[in-house]
């Protein structure tokens, strides 16, 4: 997965502090640990993707 909905994901996760690598539209590892932060901490299931729900508790809808 990559473009320019896991780049809008990884700057809403870098703003919020769960993710600190380079905003490259790349979903790798460390995208993939800070989605799962993200999740643990706000009460979310776990999960290695970017789907619907993710996106909605963000609060934004991305393409698919």
């Amino acid at each position: 997965m990559y473009g320019a909905d896991v780049m809008e994901i990884q700057k809403k996760l870098k703003e919020l502090g769960f993710y600190a690598g380079t905003v490259n539209g790349k979903f790798g590892l460390e995208t993939e640990r800070a989605i799962e932060k993200y999740c643990k901490e706000n009460g979310l299931y776990i999960r290695k993707t970017i789907d619907k729900e993710l996106q909605k508790n963000m609060g934004f809808e991305l393409s698919d």
